[in-house]
């Protein structure tokens, strides 16, 4: 009897300690996972860094550089760089560029990054490999200047090491100009860029005519035709935002108007999106639409009776006043 207890004691305590060996084999197992998954994040952080720090070198190395709190007047010239960008305007910069061209340029024709301001008028830019106008935030850390600083108002910022959101944001102001023949984007704003285009066209742009992309970045469309672009010829995704009045879309070989993410918001009242070879409007990723006044007609030349496609749980508002309105068809799939 003593020893059928003890043989079922042991019996027990092997089994425990067996169950005990499993839970710790899965528990290395899963620990092992682990750490593939934070040397793959390291890895992927390591690719991010290296992107923007190759973001950052692209940007500074251009033919006019101004920041620092610089401030410039390009009037009646011609700027090329066959290597780099034309005009870069950075930290708490402004130039404003009259009646000029910018031209033939390596990378983007005309840059503002980190609260850069440019203020364009009655000028040309194209034939760029990169952006025709691109208005970045890239995170600039001063790391060769740790012991610089800048005056803003009556604070002295230190700026080595400091996030360059400080700087406040980028922008580009552009009236009665024209942005065509660039390799990439008429217009490029990103990662809280901004970007406001009043009476100018942008054409012939390899890729979109206009885009916004990344949080807070915003562009605005005042009377501005966006025609024969490579691309859609409004682009705006990853939870930016676009208003745009009285402006037209036409003849773009994508969408006249594509949108795409979550809280990416585009407004637009009054103008035209016409003759695209893709569908008028594109909606999806959870995004929200709101068109005001528009005529939308003669898009989507492989099925005319799609002109606005609608895909996933968007939100897209439609109204018309004395406008001429064409129907369409909502292409869903959920």
């Amino acid at each position: 009897m003593l020893h059928q207890i003890v043989d079922d004691f042991v019996r027990e305590q092997r089994e425990h300690v067996s169950l005990l060996e499993s839970k710790l084999h899965q528990t290395k197992s899963e620990f092992i996972d682990f750490q593939d998954q934070i040397e793959k994040i390291a890895s992927e952080n390591k690719e991010v860094e290296a992107k923007f720090n190759l973001m950052q070198s692209n940007i500074e190395m251009c033919a006019i550089r101004i920041e620092r709190g610089g401030d410039m007047t390009i009037a009646d010239c011609r700027v090329r760089s066959a290597d780099s960008s034309g005009v870069c305007a950075g930290p708490l910069a402004r130039v404003w560029i009259q009646d000029s061209i910018v031209e033939g340029c390596g990378m983007h024709g005309v840059v503002a990054h980190n609260g850069g301001q440019v203020k364009m008028t009655s000028s040309v830019v194209r034939h760029c490999k990169g952006h025709g106008v691109y208005s970045v935030y890239c995170d600039r850390d001063y790391s060769s200047d740790a012991h610089a600083a800048l005056s803003v108002g009556h604070e002295l910022v230190r700026t080595g090491g400091m996030p360059t959101q400080s700087f406040g944001k980028p922008a580009v102001y552009a009236e009665s100009c024209s942005l065509h023949t660039n390799l990439l984007n008429g217009v490029m704003a990103c990662h809280g860029g901004g970007a406001r285009l009043v009476d100018c066209s942008i054409a012939s742009n390899s890729r979109h005519g206009v885009q916004s992309a990344g949080e807070d970045s915003l562009v605005s469309l005042d009377r501005t035709c966006v025609s024969a672009n490579g691309g859609a010829g409004l682009h705006v995704i990853e939870q930016s935002s676009c208003s745009a009045r009285d402006s037209s879309l036409l003849a773009n070989r994508a969408e006249g108007l594509k949108v795409d993410g979550m809280h990416t918001e585009v407004q637009m009242k009054g103008g035209s999106i016409a003759h695209n070879s893709k569908q008028g409007v594109h909606v999806m990723g959870g995004s929200m639409a709101a068109l005001h006044g528009m005529e939308v007609a003669s898009n989507n030349h492989s099925n005319f009776l799609v002109q606005v496609k609608v895909i996933g749980m968007c939100c897209v508002t439609f109204s018309y006043s004395a406008r001429r309105w064409w129907g369409f068809k909502r292409d869903w799939n959920v």
